[in-house]
């Protein structure tokens, strides 16, 4: 019997949906919208996953939001989880991730999200390299995700998901049904590689720092 989390279940549909409405995650350690920077556009993601408003700094964070809520692998998520404790040469720091999602998979998630040309530089890197050994610390996993992830998704699908899920939530309210609906499986799958690409790609940096020119082989 296949395990209802391998990628061949997950093609073939043969997964249980994760519940629709969840509780909230622990609370946000900050409030974006309190004090919003001048060059963040502020906005906020209606989760009825996470069963609350998703508070966000950029639309980049909206986008990533919504693949959060439709992927259902993800049971929940919050924004803004509690500090990591960053270690970079002889100095240390505090660090706020963007999102924290809880899976069917085990470890959670800390998720940062930035644009490409920002995560590729220097300064990022050493910091999401730090922030990979805090996450790890807390037995958790740590990636970043960009607008070229953000990309790979098939975006009708992922509207249609969403809007399907709305639907049937207004038509179920109060009962069981709102959890029972089916998934698109393809959109699924999609959004199981744009994940894995995520951490694949975290988990490729830390092994160069490790073992620099593929000293591994």
């Amino acid at each position: 019997m296949i395990h209802p989390f391998h990628p061949r279940a997950l093609r073939s549909g043969q997964f249980p949906l994760a519940p629709q409405i969840r509780r909230p995650l622990v609370p946000p350690s900050r409030d974006p919208h309190d004090k919003p920077r001048r060059d963040h556009f502020i906005t906020s993601y209606r989760s009825l996953k996470s069963a609350r408003q998703i508070r966000c700094e950029s639309f980049l964070e909206h986008k990533v939001a919504s693949m959060l809520e439709a992927y259902d692998l993800v049971t929940g998520f919050s924004e803004q989880p509690p500090r990591l404790k960053l270690r970079i040469g002889k100095t240390t720091s505090r660090y706020t991730p963007d999102f924290v999602a809880v899976t069917c998979l085990g470890k959670p998630w800390l998720i940062e999200v930035k644009p490409s040309d920002e995560a590729k530089t220097p300064k990022w890197q050493r910091k999401a390299r730090a922030a990979r050994q805090a996450a790890a610390r807390r037995d958790h996993l740590f990636a970043m995700v960009t607008e070229q992830h953000v990309a790979q998704v098939d975006k009708a699908a992922l509207n249609a998901e969403l809007q399907a899920r709305h639907a049937a939530y207004v038509c179920n309210l109060g009962t069981d049904e709102v959890s029972k609906r089916s998934s698109n499986p393809k959109l699924q799958m999609n959004l199981y590689k744009v994940f894995q690409s995520a951490f694949s790609e975290a988990f490729a940096a830390e092994l160069e720092e490790k073992f620099p020119g593929g000293s591994l082989l």
